[in-house]
């Protein structure tokens, strides 16, 4: 029986970020773990106005396994995020920090080779606490008619909603 999985996720580079994972298997079927995520995005870097966001995840989890272990399975968890988001130029910078939960239903599969070796993939949804979007009351009273600045919002507030979408193709290890 499998007794510990570690692993990472590289398919967040897409996303600018990285994650890493383990799981200890109370049981043949089940696993209880924790995932570490985070995310250093730039979305925006033009005529000296640059945007950036700062995200970073962990999240407790269990995954129930049809197949002792492998095959396919099906979790949850619940992840705890703070993301920080900046709008700068060359004389002012402005931030704002939003922390949320999401809870995430997850389902995936996971390929063991020679028993040490582990691949998995998945996909999950959940919805955050609280909305990660920008108002426009974020870019300072004096920056509000600076069209850059405007596009910096933009391009920070760009497919951000209320839900939360969880992917992985994960390589690890099983110990």
């Amino acid at each position: 029986m499998i007794l510990f999985l570690f692993e990472a996720n590289p398919l967040l580079f897409i996303d600018q970020g990285f994650g890493l994972s383990a799981e200890y298997f109370v049981s043949s079927h089940l696993s209880l773990g924790a995932v570490g995520e985070f995310y250093l995005q730039e979305p925006y870097n033009t005529s000296g106005v640059e945007a950036k966001r700062d995200t970073y995840n962990i999240a407790p989890q269990a995954r129930w396994y049809f197949f002792e272990g492998s095959g396919p399975f099906i979790g949850t968890k619940l992840v705890f995020a703070k993301t920080t988001a900046y709008i700068s130029d060359p004389t002012e910078t402005h931030s704002e920090t939003i922390n949320y939960m999401a809870p995430v239903g997850e389902v995936g599969y996971r390929f063991i080779f020679s028993d040490t070796v582990s691949f998995s993939m998945y996909l999950g949804l959940g919805v955050k606490t609280t909305s990660t979007t920008l108002s426009e009351s974020f870019i300072p009273a004096d920056r509000t008619q600076n069209a850059f600045w405007q596009a910096a919002l933009s391009e920070l507030n760009d497919n951000q909603s209320r839900t939360y979408v969880d992917y992985g193709f994960t390589l690890g290890f099983l110990f």
